[in-house]
């Protein structure tokens, strides 16, 4: 069995692909819109903080190989449609209706293609992973990222980008240890999963050259190197999660208003093994009391 990924992180908004495409060298994809014309170009699209494939109103994905099992990660403005599963005759095997979650799985025999309506132009392909039968793929034809070399590994480079992504907005006027300390458990975090699933992550960030002439961001992106190799050095063991948010009245949590989207680090806050701040947030929402958690044991 082989275990094939489809991911646009790392993909600039606003790029430009093929429709119809190959993707990853496992499959193509049509995307149609209005009175069923395809959409020429196809844009990656921004949702959130990560980048995606747009869906159109319509799109086709056809696989080279049957797969036995499929996830798909999505980004789904307000209106959420429906996946069509066919197998290799033609014959349509189920429809998923796409929930709050934004991820559709499936598991089923000789699956050959899916059919994602999308209403209201609403839907972003943010990832996909495939499991096929036959081991006739390379490493390189599972991840859609160019600064990405499956073989080896996760460099000190991207991590960086990972950690600059997730804590950018973070200033530490008197607590810099923390936050150097906390962006390495970020940066370890990183290196035992960031492959398996990277829209568990903060879009990959990096200064543009204009922002490296400002010396605050020079500084947080060089701190942000050093974090990665930090980080490489870590055992990351069973501790494979971390949140940033503010911290509660008892100094111990998460807060739970503003709350969280995934209930995961409230369902889990027993495993909280470490805690690194208080930091000053610029982003949404904005606070002075924000924290690196850092749980272990979360499944």
């Amino acid at each position: 069995m082989t275990a094939l990924t489809l991911s646009f992180q790392g993909h600039t908004p606003g790029t430009q692909v093929d429709n119809p495409g190959r993707h990853a060298d496992f499959l193509s994809i049509l995307v149609r819109s209005t009175g069923n014309q395809i959409l020429r170009p196809l844009p990656i699209r921004n949702d959130g903080g990560l980048t995606g494939l747009s869906l159109g109103l319509a799109a086709q994905i056809d696989f080279d190989l049957p797969v036995s099992s499929f996830e798909l990660v999505l980004g789904c403005f307000a209106t959420r449609g429906v996946v069509e599963v066919f197998d290799s005759s033609g014959g349509l095997m189920t429809s998923i209706a796409i929930d709050k979650s934004d991820r559709v799985r499936y598991v089923g025999e000789s699956i050959k293609r899916l059919y994602i309506n999308s209403p209201n132009n609403e839907t972003n392909l943010l990832l996909m992973k495939v499991d096929v039968a036959e081991k006739k793929f390379g490493l390189q034809a599972r991840f859609f990222d160019k600064a990405i070399i499956l073989d080896q590994g996760l460099s000190d480079d991207v991590c960086a980008e990972v950690i600059y992504g997730e804590t950018s907005i973070l200033r530490a006027p008197d607590t810099e240890p923390q936050l150097a300390e906390g962006r390495a458990v970020i940066a370890s975090i990183a290196f035992a999963r960031y492959l398996d699933d990277p829209t568990r992550f903060a879009s990959r960030k990096r200064p543009t050259p204009a922002e490296m002439k400002d010396e605050t961001l020079k500084k947080h992106w060089k701190l942000c190197e050093d974090a990665a190799k930090a980080g490489r050095l870590l055992k990351v063991g069973t501790c494979r999660h971390f949140v940033i948010w503010p911290i509660d009245q008892a100094g111990k949590a998460p807060v739970k208003n503003p709350k969280i989207k995934d209930p995961w680090p409230y369902d889990y806050a027993s495993k909280i093994t470490a805690k690194y701040g208080p930091f000053k947030s610029y982003g949404e929402p904005p606070g002075d009391n924000f924290h690196i958690f850092k749980y272990c044991g979360v499944p």
